[in-house]
């Protein structure tokens, strides 16, 4: 199930029966996960690479899940404060922290929530509920559009849009025909993007989930070519959810989450247009 595969996950557990359990139970859902055992090699993972989901023990060696979750959520707030995503790497959206306790008092999953964490799941874990757990993923879109919105206000320039390694990158490929290379790569894919989010809004009224997910899957990687992070992510979860198999997820996408999804690709698009036509105005000077 390669599909599943996208959705990227870390499992924080000490406990190497409940990391071998657990794990078992994802790769039985078709997911593959990274471990670490404590909140400081959760927040270090993070550094290094994006999650859409970390399954987080709350009581763990080091630094537990609770604290972990409250560093995380300061971190993430830090980076959309101020337009940019530099403390954790590259985190578009606030990743989904998914508690996992055996504890069993009443206040437990309040403590969690207070902390800063999307769900609470009981040890010992079943599968269904890990399944559920995990596919409300790729339905945030709420979550989605309100991050989008947070760094729209607050990004003005090319790098807080693009990113800028991914351009030099390009620049490099072409070597010495880079600044006609460029511009015809600019030139290309902003006539090329209202002609994909078209079909992408057809194939969302239509209910054609298999055009969705081709599409989208197009868009991201053109998208990914200038490091447009948040278009990617974006386009990402509309290829996850596409591709899921899972009918009920797809039904509740197009019945509640696909205008706001495609809202936040039009506005994200408009972003990364003005983004580019900067970058196209400096080869020509």
């Amino acid at each position: 199930m390669l599909e599943r595969r996208l959705l990227k996950i870390l499992l924080a557990d000490d406990n190497a029966i409940n990391q071998k359990v657990i794990d078992l139970m994802l790769q039985k859902l078709g997911y593959c996960a990274d471990i670490v055992s404590n909140g400081l090699e959760v927040i270090e993972a993070l550094q290094r690479q994006t999650y859409d989901v970390v399954l987080m023990d709350v009581q763990m060696p080091r630094m537990d899940g609770l604290e972990a979750t409250r560093q995380i959520r300061l971190m993430e707030q830090s980076s959309i404060n101020r337009g940019l995503v530099q403390d954790l790497a590259p985190l578009t959206i606030p990743v989904r922290i998914i508690a996992i306790t055996a504890g069993a008092m009443i206040d437990d999953r309040e403590k969690c929530i207070a902390a800063g964490m999307d769900d609470y799941l009981s040890k010992p874990i079943l599968l269904e509920d890990l399944k559920q757990a995990l596919a409300q993923r790729s339905v945030n879109s709420k979550q989605l559009v309100e991050h989008q919105a947070s760094i729209t206000d607050n990004a003005t320039s090319t790098s807080e849009v693009l990113d800028p390694k991914a351009l030099r990158t390009l620049r490099e490929t072409a070597g010495n025909d880079a600044d006609d290379f460029m511009a015809e790569m600019i030139d290309v894919y902003i006539a090329d993007v209202p002609k994909k989010l078209k079909i992408i809004e057809q194939a969302i009224e239509t209910q054609d989930i298999k055009e969705l997910g081709r599409i989208s899957h197009s868009l991201k990687s053109s998208s990914a070519i200038f490091g447009a992070i948040l278009l990617v992510q974006l386009c990402r979860e509309l290829e996850t959810i596409a591709l899921s198999g899972d009918a009920s997820l797809e039904a509740e996408f197009m019945a509640e989450s696909s205008a706001a999804f495609f809202t936040a690709l039009t506005t994200e698009f408009d972003r990364v247009r003005s983004a580019l036509i900067v970058e196209r105005q400096k080869l020509d000077s």
